[in-house]
């Protein structure tokens, strides 16, 4: 039987644990909404001045940001969700 303090630690837990993950949701969104920002600045300056950026260069790092945001998100699914304790009845 669990005591009303092992309760109250158990859940303050389960919300730390969802908390950390929300802001590691919340950073990696950040994070390619930046890299994003990066990259229409870049295609404008691309637009501006075709002769000084390559194409290629562009779509290369475009897709390498990409891949980095599909990896970064494979790894936050890839972590376990956290699990709300059970409550055990006093008694």
């Amino acid at each position: 039987m669990a005591s009303i303090s092992e309760v109250r630690a158990d859940y303050k837990a389960y919300a730390t644990d969802l908390k950390a993950q929300r802001d590691a949701a919340i950073a990696l969104a950040e994070t390619n909404a930046a890299l994003a920002a990066e990259n229409a600045a870049a295609l404008a300056a691309f637009q501006a001045d075709d002769a000084a950026t390559d194409a290629s260069q562009l779509a290369e790092k475009e897709a390498s940001d990409a891949q980095a945001f599909a990896d970064d998100l494979a790894a936050l699914k890839a972590q376990d969700e956290p699990v709300e304790p059970e409550p055990t009845p006093e008694g």
